[in-house]
């Protein structure tokens, strides 16, 4: 079952009460950006575990960087396809 929230502190309390199993986000989010957000999951002992992905419109090797070190696990770039969402998938799963 998936669950949509409208913002980053929505999202962290849904992940408080919700088993979760993929944190899919935008890095343009209102209030905390998506690079905040992962860190503040982060921080949170059970968000340890959780894979988080980033989507992204624009970027290169630095927003990839500032990803990984923000304890985002995977990326993926604007327009998402269905392929390359499998693609990501796998890799977390691999």
């Amino acid at each position: 079952r998936s669950r949509i929230a409208a913002n980053a502190l929505t999202a962290l309390a849904a992940l408080e009460t919700a088993r979760t199993d993929i944190v899919l986000f935008d890095l343009v989010l209102p209030g905390v950006d998506g690079y905040g957000f992962a860190r503040l999951i982060r921080q949170r002992e059970a968000g340890t575990r959780v894979p988080l992905v980033a989507l992204l419109a624009h970027g290169d090797a630095e927003a990839e960087r500032r990803c990984r070190e923000a304890g985002i696990d995977g990326v993926l770039w604007k327009p998402v396809t269905l392929d390359g969402l499998v693609a990501v998938l796998d890799a977390l799963c691999a």
